[in-house]
């Protein structure tokens, strides 16, 4: 009986490292960000990741505005996937009145998808027009189980365009990340 219950205790140790190991290897992890900004309409003060662990990476980013931004203010999100060297569009949304989109008037799916999923790290930004003062985005992490359950394993890039009245590009954020998945495929 004693060997049994040795035997039993040994596969339930082995059975449970495999299994931390394997939903160790999937999920989402940041791996890149760079901001940009115009300096007149979007100031940018910092722009960085914060590793915590090795599975949980956060995206930092802190800009002020000068003068109160106010209608029309432009948002466009382009979304990458990395095919050999280079990054390929895999999905582009049209450029969205962000002012409409934040009183509702405006419904796009692609952008209410990604801001949902945004207010749950970053509650107060997300208020109606005007902007102005201070904007801190701060320890924005990702859902590892979501992205990696819908998403093919690879390297991905989200790109943020923020666009002024005079269509002139205010603030750009590029923001890479790796999806390990079971779902092995390309969309190339």
């Amino acid at each position: 009986m004693k060997i049994f219950k040795i035997a039993f205790l040994i596969i339930f140790i082995f059975k449970m490292s495999t299994t931390k190991k394997e939903s160790y290897d999937f999920g989402t992890r940041y791996t890149d960000l760079s901001c940009s900004a115009d300096n007149v309409t979007v100031v940018l003060r910092y722009c960085y990741l914060k590793a915590y662990t090795r599975r949980l990476v956060t995206a930092n980013i802190g800009a002020s505005l000068p003068s109160p931004l106010t209608k029309p203010i432009f948002i466009q999100i382009i979304y990458s996937y990395r095919y050999g060297n280079v990054y390929r569009e895999a999905m582009k949304s049209p450029k969205v009145d962000w002012c409409d989109f934040m009183d509702g008037a405006s419904k796009n799916v692609f952008m209410t998808s990604l801001f949902n999923e945004l207010k749950n790290s970053v509650g107060d930004f997300f208020h109606k027009c005007p902007y102005s003062g201070i904007v801190d985005i701060k320890n924005i992490s990702s859902e590892h189980e979501k992205a990696a359950g819908i998403l093919w394993e690879g390297q991905y890039r989200i790109e943020l365009i923020v666009f002024n009245r005079k269509d002139g590009e205010a603030f750009r954020m590029k923001l890479g990340f790796q999806i390990k998945s079971d779902l092995k495929g390309s969309f190339g």
